[in-house]
């Protein structure tokens, strides 16, 4: 690797060395950096997409990208359940959206 190879990956690793900020209200689209922020569970973006659209709170593709329709629909099934509609799957949403991931879809359980 070059040194600018190098230079950068030292600060992609300081960056997450660092506490996150917290969340813009605008989405900056990027994709994996709203997958990391949004999805705190080990869980493909795809299943909770899937999982979503079966509760009725997705219409969009299923495309493993965390974009603004997909924080939407979050922030709605969170509504829904009674959870805190912060537009982060953690733990507790979760649990809430694993009833509806379809079948054969690839989960990663809770311990």
């Amino acid at each position: 690797g070059s040194k600018r190879d190098q230079l950068e990956r030292l600060a992609a690793e300081s960056r997450r060395a660092q506490y996150e900020p917290p969340p813009a209200p605008r989405s900056s689209g990027g994709g994996t950096s709203n997958a990391a922020k949004h999805i705190r569970v080990p869980v493909p973006v795809r299943t909770v997409q899937a999982a979503l659209k079966e509760a009725g709170h997705y219409n969009g593709s299923i495309d493993g990208k965390v974009g603004r329709q997909t924080i939407a629909a979050i922030t709605a099934f969170q509504r829904s359940q009674g959870l805190k509609a912060d537009g982060i799957v953690g733990r507790q949403t979760w649990q809430a959206l694993y009833p509806f991931v379809p079948a054969g879809m690839s989960t990663t359980r809770l311990k």
